[in-house]
């Protein structure tokens, strides 16, 4: 398998409209780390003796996304507006080439832009999943 690249990332961002919703895409560079963490269930009781019976209860999922663009971008403008939104909530398609590594409903928190008054600018955000997710295949390959 080639090796991915930043340029192969793109993150798009729904405009929330129904029954046919547009996406616009952050452009440029695109970094990203996904994270799934659970909480611990203690399941054990009086009779378990010496074991502690644990399992694992809902999912967390977190993407942390940051890259470099020239402005204006339509995506990013589009963050910027979800991310001071009463809601902070928009649909998201996270993909690498043609394949969808992740979409679904995301809450999106701070955004960071920064960057010289003549370039482009970097820029981050994180979100975390407000809705079960239509796909979540992190490992996925063309």
């Amino acid at each position: 398998m080639a090796t991915k690249q930043g340029k192969d990332s793109r993150l798009h961002i729904g405009d929330g409209e129904t029954p046919t919703e547009g996406f616009d895409i952050i452009g440029g560079e695109t970094s990203w780390e996904y994270s799934s963490a659970a909480q611990e269930l203690d399941e054990s009781s009086k009779d378990d003796g010496d074991i502690a019976a644990f399992s694992f209860g809902q999912r967390k999922i977190t993407i942390k996304v940051s890259g470099i663009v020239k402005l204006p971008d339509d995506g990013l403008a589009r963050a910027i507006t979800v991310s001071t939104s009463l809601t902070k909530k928009a649909n998201v398609k996270l993909l690498e080439g043609a394949v969808v590594l992740y979409a679904g409903e995301v809450a999106i928190g701070n955004v960071n832009v920064t960057g010289p008054k003549d370039g482009p600018r970097t820029w981050s955000f994180d979100m975390v999943a407000s809705a079960v997710p239509t796909t979540d295949n992190m490992a996925a390959v063309a």
